[in-house]
């Protein structure tokens, strides 16, 4: 598998990353789709969190339908999400 090289501006913003774990793990990272089941409270920190890491894309799949709980544990929800998969 053949991924782009980080720009200087990505290298910049991933520096503290890439200084942990390298960069030929952020090019993976940069190239990872992940998906991920349920997003309740927990799904939401975790979502934003393989965000901010630098990932190619994510994909949600959670069939349940938002309750006020939910938005109030969820914020990636709003009150327009109540009663809605």
């Amino acid at each position: 598998m053949s991924e782009k090289q980080l720009s200087a501006v990505e290298a910049e913003l991933y520096d503290r990353q890439i200084r942990l774990w390298g960069i030929e793990s952020q090019e993976k990272l940069r190239a990872a789709n992940v998906l991920l089941i349920g997003i309740r409270g927990l799904g939401s920190e975790i979502a934003k969190n393989i965000l901010l890491s630098g990932i190619n894309s994510l994909t949600i799949l959670d069939d349940g339908v938002v309750t006020e709980e939910d938005k109030l544990k969820n914020f990636l929800l709003s009150q327009n999400s109540i009663g809605k998969r």
